[in-house]
């Protein structure tokens, strides 16, 4: 299985919907009676900030301003992101591609308040399938506190051929109880720090985890991907969580129609592979894993309508 492929299918709860619906017959095409997917409203534009686009006072800006790095890209420096200490929100659109190839569109609102972290997002995954097109639509909640302890987490998926499901995560004393339709599923939890990773728009919240978390050069955290975390209360398995950690890297410069813009980036690792964080101070930029033909990107397609080119 390809890099790519996994990122996929590890990484975004909604895919594995999409497919199992892709991997039908040409029967299951012929009986496509569902009606498309709502499609989102229109992406609003928005004006890259003045302050992106030269260099600015790291204090008062809020993100890091680099001045060396390592051969091989990280930092030699301790200076990073400064947490928020006031109420924090930003908002989004997203664009998803696998090489050239778009395959869905996200929208997502964070806002970081003294009492916590709410992450809503909805959105849709849409496959080709011999003639006919697919759609996917989503839904997506977390809910965490101030420093990105997961409390809730719920999500709902709707798709054609009666693959439409739920699923809803609470929280508490070390365990999270997890309902997909009937199924309850009681799960022990790490006793360290647990990430969640839901759709793309998850990843809107490295920047913010690595400025929480950082105590050295690189941060780490037990992974609940859904659906399905492995479950700790079975003596017999010997399955573990996914393990996320994440590295902030020196700045790349990106080219946005024609202009050059200096981006943050921070290295994700996992089993499942490795993918790259493009972000602006606390403002996600965009996602890529990969290369070439199987290069999986998710950009900003409010702030670059044209896409996001990294220079090598």
């Amino acid at each position: 299985m390809s890099k790519r492929r996994r990122w996929i299918l590890g990484f975004s709860i909604g895919v594995p919907v999409g497919l199992a619906i892709v991997l039908g017959s040409a029967v299951i095409v012929l009986r496509l009676t569902a009606p498309e997917a709502a499609p989102l409203d229109p992406v609003q534009p928005k004006e890259i900030p003045i302050e992106w686009e030269s260099p600015t006072d790291p204090v008062s800006s809020g993100h890091r301003v680099p001045t060396n790095g390592s051969p091989d890209g990280s930092l030699q420096t301790s200076s990073i992101a400064a947490p928020p200490t006031l109420a924090f929100a930003t908002d989004g659109s997203l664009t998803m591609l696998t090489g050239d190839r778009p395959f869905g569109e996200e929208t997502y609102r964070i806002t970081l308040e003294d009492d916590g972290l709410t992450l809503t997002a909805r959105g849709r995954f849409y496959f080709k399938v011999l003639v006919a097109t697919v759609n996917v639509a989503y839904e997506q909640t977390l809910r965490a506190d101030s420093s990105l302890s997961p409390a809730a987490y719920s999500a709902s998926f709707q798709a054609p051929f009666g693959r439409s499901e739920s699923i809803d995560v609470r929280i508490e004393e070390g365990h999270a109880t997890i309902t997909r339709g009937e199924e309850i599923e009681r799960v022990s939890l790490p006793a360290e720090r647990v990430f969640v990773l839901g759709t793309f728009s998850s990843y809107a919240l490295v920047p913010l985890a690595y400025s929480l978390w950082q105590t050295q050069s690189r941060v780490s955290a037990d992974v609940l991907v859904f659906g399905g975390p492995p479950s700790q209360d079975d003596a017999s398995s010997n399955d573990e969580f996914p393990r996320i950690t994440i590295e902030q890297l020196s700045d790349e410069i990106v080219e946005i129609d024609g202009q050059s813009l200096q981006v943050d980036r921070y290295l994700v690792s996992s089993s499942l592979g490795d993918g790259v964080v493009l972000a602006k101070g606390f403002d996600f930029l965009g996602f890529i894993s990969g290369s070439g033909h199987e290069t999986l990107q998710v950009y900003r397609s409010d702030y670059f309508p044209n896409g996001l080119f990294v220079t090598e």
